[in-house]
């Protein structure tokens, strides 16, 4: 099935088993763990200071999209450093309603 927009793109990704195939890429998955580690690398600061908002934003989904399906622990560390209030409620949402459906 084509993508019809980034938006689209950025939904489909929210199913596990796309985020697994993301994170097992030859290419993608370890650049990912490499940003993260990069970003992780200046935590002294607000993530806001690091990335700006929206992205600020993107990464909380992103890092709890990508925990929900890895047993790498960057991904909860990342979240534990930046977001005192813990994983991104609406992803987890969207994961659950995504595995109900599937």
């Amino acid at each position: 099935m084509p993508l019809t927009s980034r938006a689209d793109a950025f939904v489909r990704l929210y199913r596990a088993p796309e985020a697994v195939a993301y994170l097992e890429h030859d290419l993608l998955g370890p650049r990912l763990v490499e940003c993260t580690r990069l970003v992780m690398a200046a935590s002294e600061k607000p993530v806001t200071d690091i990335l700006g908002s929206p992205d600020d934003m993107k990464f909380r989904s992103c890092m709890t999209l990508f925990d929900a399906v890895s047993k790498q622990e960057i991904f909860a560390e990342a979240i534990a450093a930046f977001y005192p209030e813990g994983k991104d409620r609406a992803t987890l949402e969207i994961l659950e309603t995504s595995r109900r459906l599937s």
